[in-house]
């Protein structure tokens, strides 16, 4: 996700099943090349408007936590390294103690590339999951000298789950990278019932490769897939049709979406990462172009002097490096929990270990509109480095900490 924050370390393998998981746990260990060490943020002394409750710990390096669809508190934690484990919450905060990790069942452990932003890196279920026990999972797989980051479906029914791990079916995206950068990394089912992913410009500095304005690239996008069409292309998706542009692609211009989530209107709401001038919260509708790199966030990209163009969309809110460096998406909080954050959109940075709160408007503003600058409410700062956000079956929030290896509750403060 960002540069500078983290010793980049290389984890190798590949994925395997059934009684060789001992084995592959025993050569991750033997292979790492160096332990990854990241810096933590010293936070103020001010005061903090919500708590931070782990409810699981002795996680390495958390990328995703999502609820499993009918399964109440039960929730899927990734971790970089390649591993999903299946923790139960609602035990966790019935009886006030969080679950050590290393007591949970594993639904997937593969050998991934986890060097930089590369790993396993997120995991939705399928809508039906219920009835037909299919999920999937954003992953690098180890091929021998070669990067590629990798969207595969997988099948694990859900009466078996927490009994094995899944087994992977097939294939749906493949993308070769030249750098472990701007992997991006989010898989997520729109209220549509489509599965959107959103792929990174690729590296290296200012989109070199001119990725993120390319119709013919899959990266610097934000993909939407029909997982139960036999060819996954949606036949409303926006590009569909045009010679020259990969039909895949719902919206483009993104240098690293590493999380979005939507809102009930079916906008994508993407926190982008920046390069060196802005961090980025985007509105994103069907066919939108976001500017990368022509812009970062509203400002000209580098070397370019004319970047207000109409057919570009500005984000809903972004900020400097006096305020943070690494914007992660988030989630809006239905539940009923904290009442103070009901019904907003709750972020974070990820150097800074800021979170927020802030109300989202009904639409983005084109390159250029007049617009009202939003203002969100810091709710606190923390010690933590955050990387993923998720709400249960009733809507409350919790976020991953790669700095101790939890998920947290936001709770109300004391």
């Amino acid at each position: 996700m960002k540069r500078g924050s983290v010793v980049l370390f290389a984890l190798l393998g590949i994925t395997v099943s059934g009684g060789a998981f001992a084995a592959v746990r025993w050569w991750q260990m033997q292979h790492t090349a160096q332990v990854q060490h990241f810096d933590a943020p010293t936070p103020p002394s001010e005061p903090q408007l919500i708590r931070l409750q782990p409810v699981v710990t002795g996680l390495d390096q958390p990328t995703d936590i999502v609820f499993v669809p009918g399964g109440g508190m039960k929730a899927i934690v990734t971790e970089q390294a390649g591993r999903a484990h299946l923790v139960d919450i609602g035990a966790a905060l019935q009886s006030g103690q969080p679950i050590d990790v290393k007591t949970t069942p594993l639904v997937l452990e593969m050998w991934v590339r986890s060097m930089s932003e590369m790993g396993l890196l997120s995991l939705a279920f399928h809508p039906k999951y219920q009835q037909n026990g299919r999920f999937f999972a954003r992953y690098d797989p180890w091929v021998h000298d070669t990067l590629i980051a990798r969207i595969a479906e997988f099948e694990l029914p859900f009466a078996e789950l927490g009994k094995h791990p899944a087994t992977e079916k097939r294939t749906l995206v493949e993308v070769p990278q030249k750098v472990p950068l701007h992997q991006a990394g989010q898989t997520i089912f729109g209220p549509d019932g489509k599965l959107y992913i959103g792929f990174g410009d690729g590296g290296t500095a200012n989109d070199s490769d001119r990725n993120g304005q390319n119709l013919n690239s899959l990266k610097g996008k934000i993909l939407r897939l029909d997982v139960d069409a036999p060819d996954l292309i949606p036949k409303d998706n926006p590009f569909v049709g045009r010679p020259e542009v990969r039909p895949e692609i719902w919206a483009y211009g993104l240098r690293n979406p590493w999380r979005f989530s939507f809102d009930k209107e079916g906008h994508a709401i993407v926190g982008d990462v920046g390069q060196e001038g802005r961090e980025e919260l985007d509105l994103v509708s069907k066919g939108d172009n976001l500017g990368w790199n022509v812009r970062e966030g509203s400002i000209c990209g580098q070397g370019i002097t004319d970047c207000v163009k109409p057919e570009m969309t500005d984000p809903i809110f972004e900020y400097d490096r006096t305020v943070g460096e690494c914007i992660i998406g988030g989630e809006t909080a239905t539940g009923t929990r904290i009442a103070e954050i009901q019904g907003k959109y709750i972020f974070a940075d990820f150097v800074r270990g800021r979170i927020w709160a802030i109300d989202l408007p009904p639409k983005a503003p084109k390159a250029g509109e007049a617009w009202t600058p939003l203002v969100p409410k810091v709710l606190g700062q923390w010690g933590k480095l955050f990387t993923s956000f998720a709400h249960d079956n009733d809507g409350n929030l919790y976020v991953t900490d790669v700095v101790a290896g939890e998920v947290l509750a936001l709770m109300p403060a004391p």
